[in-house]
This record gives structure tokens, sequence and C-alpha cells, in this order.
């Protein structure tokens, strides 16, 4: 509602719209969608006035070209990539030109707070004296790492998720759209999924349509959470008895199949969530093996972890860290019998001590250089020294493919080498158990087979009727 009574307030005053805006909310809650509205609003040549307020036409040269991401006087800009002062004097320097056409200049500045602090401040002098015939639009999801000084030039719009009525409505408009028959259920579970936004809504369902003809329930949930979830109660019954092995084992199926790892965690926060509702004595889904203050602990885990999947290519490995933390595997020396496992799987390589200190010191080592190869050594298990090769066995192919990089490689010798006092030492990996078969082959989206547009403009369709257009 506030973003809808913003863009109320700035319809019915025209003459008098702020110089600067500050879009501040979640992913794929239409900031950039309103940004291109917003542009329409001040730019059509033909605008309506509906109610006391002005409104696009959507059918002018200006509309038609703002909708299409062609207009000249339009400049979308994503700061991740154009954050150093020098993007920020390019700006200043361009801004002083006149429109090519339009009313108005209309800069759209995306994750706004990726900009250097020299390359914020940079940009303060231009928002203290604009030229008049420019607006600058600074979208982001993080508002508070922009400097105060900035912000508080900018005229700030809060953002909230979208609600699951306005996802269902937006499904059903490219649903009619791109004529496409969804089953009974479909839409509640993509609205779910979805999460509130409206990009990964779109981008979902793209994937669904891949497959032609009516989209069933079944089937949709097979593709968007893959033969093993881990929003069930076997994955939750695992949490419970703090086994480890299996609720891993379980991420690796997952993983294996082209699940999208990061949906099915955001179904466990969900699913953890509903749980959470019902303990206090609220309507939801129950999980009956865990107590209120397991629900909490495990939510803080995976919450906390999430940061993680910006540092790593391995999609599952937050959710693993968290996993390891939660089940208290991360405090647990390893008790496995190494010279048992030895005798198995390799030949002729001296045991490990018994107490396997060398193991722990290892791993107390290696938390405070990388916390992701810890993560990795916590699901594996040391099988002795063999001259200067010290050899370690793991379940996972995954693990041990990503053990062996370069980098990790190279760091965990160094810590190994400072442990126990062996120079050069050479790190060998091991499967322990039977091989992992090969990754499914990945679904491909509607999104790379020239449906991109379709959900773009779907997403400027809804925002369009969340705001009134």
């Amino acid at each position: 509602e506030s973003v809808r009574d913003a863009f109320y307030k700035l319809q019915t005053n025209i003459d008098n719209i702020p110089h600067a805006f500050l879009f501040a909310g979640p992913r794929g809650s239409g900031k950039t969608s309103a940004a291109r509205i917003l542009a329409k609003i001040v730019n059509c040549e033909n605008p309506k006035k509906v109610d006391g307020k002005i409104t696009p036409c959507n059918k002018c040269s200006q509309c038609k070209a703002i909708e299409s991401g062609q207009s000249m006087d339009v400049i979308e800009m994503d700061a991740a990539s154009n954050r150093g002062i020098d993007d920020i004097r390019a700006i200043r320097d361009s801004v002083k030109l006149s429109p090519a056409q339009a009313n108005k200049k209309i800069y759209i500045l995306d994750e706004a707070h990726m900009l250097t602090l020299d390359a914020a401040n940079a940009f303060l002098k231009t928002l203290e004296e604009p030229p008049a015939h420019v607006i600058f639009i600074l979208a982001t999801t993080d508002p508070h790492k922009l400097p105060e000084t900035v912000r508080s030039r900018l005229t700030t719009i809060q953002f909230k998720k979208a609600t699951a009525k306005e996802i269902e409505r937006q499904i059903e408009r490219v649903a009619r759209k791109e004529k496409l028959k969804l089953g009974a259920g479909v839409i509640d579970l993509i609205s779910q999924v979805s999460d509130g936004s409206f990009r990964d809504a779109v981008k979902l369902l793209e994937e669904l349509a891949t497959g032609g003809g009516e989209i069933a329930l079944e089937s949709a949930t097979e593709m968007i959470m893959g033969k093993s979830t881990l929003c069930g109660d076997k994955f939750f019954d695992a949490l419970a008895r703090k086994d480890i092995k299996t609720a891993l084992e379980m991420v690796e199926n997952a993983t294996r199949e082209g699940v999208s790892i990061k949906n099915q965690t955001q179904l466990i926060i969900t699913r953890l969530q509903s749980a959470l509702l019902v303990k206090n004595g609220l309507d939801g889904d129950d999980i009956d093996t865990l107590t209120s203050a397991e629900i909490v602990d495990l939510l803080e885990c995976i919450l906390d972890t999430q940061k993680l999947s910006f540092a790593t290519t391995l999609e599952q490995l937050p959710l693993e860290l968290a996993l390891s933390k939660w089940t208290g595997s991360a405090k647990k020396e390893v008790k496995e019998d190494t010279g048992q496992t030895s005798k198995k799987k390799l030949k002729n390589v001296r045991s490990m001590s018994s107490d396997n200190s060398h193991w722990t010191q290892i791993l107390d080592h290696m938390r405070g250089k990388n916390t992701s190869i810890e993560t990795l050594l916590r699901a594996a298990t040391p099988m002795g020294i063999d001259g200067n090769i010290y050899k370690v066995g793991v379940c996972y192919r995954f693990h041990k493919e990503r053990l062996e990089t370069n980098q990790y490689r190279s760091m965990l010798e160094g810590v190994v080498s400072e442990v126990i006092g062996i120079k050069p030492v050479k790190v060998e990996c091991f499967l322990t158990e039977k091989k992992a078969e090969a990754p499914a082959p990945r679904q491909v989206s509607v999104a790379e087979v020239g449906l991109t547009q379709a959900g773009d403009n779907s997403i400027i369709q809804a925002a369009k009727e969340i705001f009134g257009q």
C-alpha cells in the first residue's frame, strides 16, 4: 500500500515531482519495473487524467520506447559493474546534456548499495544541485549500505514482498498471455516457492512451460522440487535424530538430480516458519519431531549461512554447513576407526593416532582460514599417512572434486604440513563410499529460448496493477 500511495501522490502533483528517489526493498519486488512506470508518467506524450492523477497512455512513442528498453533518455545502469568514481563522473558529465526526445532524462541505478564510498561521495554534488531535466532513481536491496549523506537527499519509497494474491494474479496473467493450462494447485505451488518475488514466479512458470501441454501439479512439484524433496517428513526426521549422514545424503541426491537447492532451502525455511507458528498457537503445518527451541536454532543456522551463497559456486554448501552446525557435527571429533577403514580401502598406510588429535587441529586451523574447506572436511575422515602423503576419505564426489581444486588443495596442504610437521606434504582424497552418479542434465528454462521478454513484460504489468496503472 505504501508504494501505491506514494505513486498516487506523485501522479496528482506531477509538477512538483522530486528529482531523486530511493526505491528500497527485497529482490524481485518490482523496483526497476516501478522505475520504468515513473519514467512513463513524466515522459508520456499523451497522458490521461483519471480520478485526478496523471496516467501514461502506454501507446505513444515515448511509452513504447520505455517499455521496450529503447528510450535514449531512460538510462539503466547496474551499480555492481559501474560502481567506481570514474563511472559516477561520467554520469555527472552526461546529465548536463538535455534529453534527446523526452521531457525528462531518467537515470535508473540498480543495486545502488554496491557503489564505492568514493563514488557515492562524488554523486553528492549532482544530487545537491541537479539539472531540472534529470530524475535519479536509485534501487537497492540494502539501503543502509548507502551513506547517510546520500540517503538524506533522496525521496525513499519502501517496497515489500508481493502478497500471495499479487503473485497469483501475475501467474494467471502470464498463463493467459502464453495460453498455458495450469492444473489445480500449480499456482499455489509457484506462489509458495517464489516467496513474494515477481521475477522468481515468472522464471518458475517459464521453466514449467518447457514441457508443453497442461502443467499438472505432480509434474510441477517434481520439476521444481525434484524427486528428492528436502522439506518432507523424512528429512526433518533425520534432523531430529541428529543424523547428519542421512541429511547430507538427501542433499546430495537432490543436487545430482539437478534440483535447485536454493528453492529447496526456501521451502525448508517456509516449512520451519509454519511449524514455529503452530508451536505458538497459530495455524500452520507442524513438525512433530522438532521442538520450538530446535526450530528456532535450525532457522538461525540456515539464515546465518545463506550469505555464503555469494562466496562459493557450490549451491548446496551453505545448506550443508547449516545442517552440520545444527546437528553438532561441527563440534564433534571424528570417532571413526581409521585403522579399520585403512585396511578396507587402502593398504600399507600408517594409521593415524587413535585420538585423531592431528585431525582436530587441522579442522581448528582451517576454521580460521577458510570455513568452506572446513565444512567439507567435517564430512571427511582422516585415513592415514604414507610417507609424505596425507590421505583423506570423503563420502561424496563433489566434495572430493572441490577439495582437489588448486586453490583448496594448496591451502589444505599448507595447514596439514603446519600441523603434522612434514614438509612438503601432499594431500590425496579417496571416495570411501559408492561413487555418485553424474548430475542430471539441467532443465533449460524458457528464458533461455526466447520468452525472457514476456517475463519482463508480465512483471511490469503486475507492477502497473499494484500501482494503479
